[in-house]
Parts: C-alpha cells; structure tokens; sequence
C-alpha cells in the first residue's frame, strides 16, 4: 500500500492479485480510508459493498485467468473517489479504449452487476484501456450521509 498527503488531497494504493480471498482486504481497505477520510459509517459501509462488487465484476468479468487488482482512493475537500481496476496478466490488446458510452464489459459479466453499484454510488462508471485494464470508478462524500 502506498499513501501520501497534501493540501487537503491524499492518495492510497493497494495493489494485490486477483484471487477471490483478497476481496476481504479490499473492503477492509475501502472502509478504513472512507472512515479515516471523514465519510459517514453508513457510506463507508456502502463503499465497501461497491468495492466488493467492482471486484466480483473484475473477477467474473475477465477472460484471463490470473492478473492484479488495484485500489486507489483519492481524496478531495467533498469526497473519496475509490478506482478498482483488473489488468490481465500478459495483456496488451491495443483495442482502443471503452467507457460508459459504450460496452461494458464487467457489466456484462453478471446482470445487473454494474446497477448494484450504480444504485449506491450514482456518479460510478467503467473504462477499458487500450491495454485491456478494466476500471470502476465512484465516489464517496465526506462529512454525514450524503448520497441519495
């Protein structure tokens, strides 16, 4: 995990593989920075519950069979935006990029999967890049519960 500071924005990393057993670090992961960020029990809650999602999706989602996981959390003066994201190991498939405009691949690999995190966090979204690396982003308010 690496983390860092300044004028009121912060970043954390964690980066693990992509096995079913990390998703329980994962949500500690999400939780401990939501709280420590300042944000409501019941969004950090929410968050981990999206994370636990977003890695499910990546999981289930990926025709590769292994590859990494990464979470990064970066904090502004009104939220925490929580990025999880897949790169398949040995891969480089140069197809352009994708983004909620267009398919979704995680999405795709359980019905409704993206809508789970979408009714939690409103603002989530998706992005393939060029490389194949799979990505959902949403963010968490700081401060009392914020969200609808």
């Amino acid at each position: 995990m690496t983390g860092g500071t300044g004028s009121g924005q912060a970043r954390f990393t964690l980066e693990l593989s992509r096995t079913p057993d990390r998703i329980v670090t994962v949500r500690v992961f999400v939780g401990s920075v939501a709280r420590e960020f300042g944000c409501s029990e019941e969004d950090a809650e929410d968050a981990r519950v999206a994370a636990s999602e977003a890695c499910t999706l990546a999981m289930v989602g990926s025709d590769a069979p292994s590859g990494s996981l990464s979470v990064t959390a970066d904090k502004t003066d009104h939220e925490v935006r929580f990025t999880i994201s897949h790169r398949p190991e040995g891969r480089g498939t140069g197809r352009p990029a994708r983004s909620a405009d267009g398919p979704l691949r995680p999405s795709d690999a359980i019905p409704g999967g993206l809508d789970v995190i979408r009714a939690l966090f409103a603002d989530a979204h998706t992005q393939e890049d060029a490389t194949g690396a799979t990505s959902i982003t949403f963010g968490v308010p700081v401060g009392p519960k914020g969200h609808s």
